[in-house]
C-alpha cells in the first residue's frame, strides 16, 4: 500500500513542523491527532503540506478529524509565526478549526433609518471609496452610526462583517443597538460567552445565519467565508494587543488581512494611535 508523507504542525506547542505518514491523502490544512514520544495521548496537529518520503523512519497519524483550517488562516498563521516570532502550530492554536457547512441561500434586507449629518455623510462617502480609513471624531459625534451605515451596505451586499471592540466597550446597550438594526442575523463574541454558546455562533456564522459579528480580539479568528468589512473601533486600545504567544496585535493584523483579502477596514478613534494617524 502507498504511503503519504506529511509535514504537520503541533498546536500550542514552540516545536518545529513535524513530518508523519499516512495511508490516507489529507488536505493541507485539516486537524489530525497524531502520537509523540513519551507522551500517552495523541496531540493535536494541522496538516501543513505534502511532502517527498525522507530518509528516517516516520510515525503513522493516529486520527484523521472532519475538521479543518482554511487556505485564508493557513496563510494568515504563516504571516504570524514570522512576523511575531513564534511556531506555526503556536500561531494556528489562535483559530477556530470547523466542519465544512453548507451555507443557507437566505436574502435579507437591512434598513437601519439612520440620517446622517452633513458631516457624517462626508466621511461615509470617503469611506466608501478608500478600502482602509481612519474614523477620527471625538466621542459623541456619531462614529457607531456610520459603523452601522457600512455594514448595513456590506450585509445587502451578502457579504459578513465583523466589528472589533474593546471588551469593556460589548456592553448591552451596544448589543441592544446592533440587534435594533440587524436583529438575529449579529452575534457577541468576547471570553464571557459560554463553550456552548460560541459553538452556536460558529455553526450559525458558517450556515449564513449571522451575518454580524461584534466582539473582542479573539473573533477576529474565526471561520468567515464571505468577510467583506472589519471595523476596528477604539484602535488606539491597549487591550488589541494579546500578552501571551502568539504575541499580536490586533489592529495590524487586521491590516494585513485587510490588504491581502481585500477586505474593507475601518479604524475608528476618538484619540488614535500616532501610527495611524500618520498612515
Amino acid at each position: 500500500m502507498t504511503s503519504f508523507y506529511y509535514e504537520v504542525c503541533l498546536l500550542k506547542s514552540p516545536l518545529a513542523n513535524l513530518t508523519y505518514k499516512s495511508d490516507d491523502e489529507i488536505e493541507p490544512g485539516t486537524l489530525v491527532e497524531v502520537p509523540l514520544r513519551n507522551r500517552k495521548n495523541n496531540s493535536p496537529a494541522v496538516v501543513v503540506e505534502k511532502v517527498e518520503k525522507p530518509t528516517f523512519k516516520c510515525v503513522e497519524i493516529a486520527e484523521i478529524t472532519h475538521k479543518y483550517y482554511d487556505s485564508k488562516m493557513l496563510k494568515t498563521a504563516k504571516f504570524i509565526a514570522l512576523y511575531y516570532v513564534c511556531s506555526l502550530g503556536e500561531a494556528l492554536s489562535i483559530y477556530t478549526p470547523f466542519y465544512e457547512h453548507k451555507e443557507e441561500m437566505e436574502t435579507k434586507e437591512f434598513i437601519s433609518n439612520i440620517d446622517l449629518s452633513n458631516k457624517q455623510q462626508e466621511a461615509y462617502e470617503f469611506l466608501q471609496n478608500n478600502r482602509a480609513g481612519l474614523l477620527f471624531a471625538n466621542t459623541g459625534s456619531g462614529k457607531t452610526e456610520i459603523y452601522i451605515k457600512t455594514i448595513e451596505k456590506h450585509l445587502n451586499n451578502d457579504k459578513q462583517a465583523l466589528l472589533l471592540m474593546p471588551e469593556i466597550s460589548l456592553t448591552p446597550q451596544m448589543q441592544k443597538r446592533l440587534e435594533e438594526v440587524f436583529g438575529d442575523y449579529v452575534a457577541i463574541w468576547h471570553s464571557k460567552v459560554s463553550k456552548k454558546k460560541k459553538e452556536k455562533i460558529i455553526d450559525d456564522l458558517l450556515c449564513g445565519k449571522v451575518k454580524l459579528i461584534a466582539g473582542a480580539r479573539s473573533s477576529l479568528f474565526l471561520p468567515f467565508s464571505n468577510l467583506g468589512l472589519i471595523v476596528v473601533d477604539e484602535e488606539h486600545d491597549e487591550s488589541y494587543k494579546s500578552d501571551q504567544k502568539p504575541r499580536f496585535h490586533t489592529k495590524d493584523l487586521s491590516l494585513y488581512i485587510s490588504k491581502t483579502q481585500n477586505i474593507q477596514i475601518i479604524l475608528g478613534s476618538a484619540t488614535p494611535s500616532s501610527a495611524s494617524f500618520h498612515k
